[in-house]
């Protein structure tokens, strides 16, 4: 039986489907059309994207979380104290960085205050249901919102500095969870050239006020 060690290294734990890959693009007709005030042609572009297959697809990488991360496959771990929180200016340094794309899927994400905006100006886009947080209510938020992913993860010891930190969309954050690269027989990102090709995350956007 392959050992965890002697799998082959992997980009990332389960690839977005290829349907996905243009979403960002609706999200920047979302943009435009709240920019123009049209929040008919806003919700319309919103709701083009395949919400279902968002929820499949993260549903897929909590199959992959539950699988990857038993107890056999890593130690115990809990995070330890201190400073944990990624800095508003870290966050758009790292993503302007790394092309605002995941750097272990390669899917373009966007900034988290694009959403909060464009769910200030549609309300009810993205909910608060009861025991749910905002991000929950809608798979487009859960799917492409820029997560800043320590590469070696704290409660495994690694730093809260820019060095160890990535984008990456919430799917792939969450599959990896607080395993370790070798842990998962994932490939570093820091060895794969970022892909930066004029995709800015939607930073700065939908200008609403």
């Amino acid at each position: 039986m392959t050992s965890q060690r002697e799998r082959p290294l992997q980009r990332c734990l389960a690839a977005p489907p290829v349907q996905l890959r243009d979403a960002p693009d609706r999200l920047v007709a979302v943009a435009v059309a709240l920019e123009q005030r049209d929040q008919a042609a806003a919700r319309a572009a919103l709701y083009s994207i395949d919400l279902d297959l968002c929820r499949t697809y993260w549903h897929d990488c909590g199959m992959v979380y539950e699988e990857r991360h038993r107890k056999q496959n890593h130690a115990d771990r809990v995070r330890t104290s201190g400073t944990t929180k990624v800095s508003a200016a870290w966050a758009r340094e790292i993503g302007r960085r790394d092309g605002w794309r995941c750097r272990y899927c390669g899917l373009r994400v966007v900034h988290p205050m694009f959403l909060k905006a464009v769910g200030r100006a549609l309300p009810g886009v993205f909910p608060d249901e009861p025991g749910t947080t905002e991000a929950e209510a809608n798979p487009v938020w859960r799917v492409f919102c820029f997560v800043a992913d320590h590469v070696h993860p704290l409660a495994a010891g690694g730093p809260n500095d820019l060095i160890n930190l990535v984008t990456a969309c919430w799917p792939c954050n969450f599959a990896k969870g607080s395993c370790t690269l070798d842990e998962l027989s994932l490939d570093d990102p820091f060895r794969t050239e970022a892909v930066r090709d004029g995709w800015d995350g939607l930073e700065g956007r939908p200008i609403l006020v």
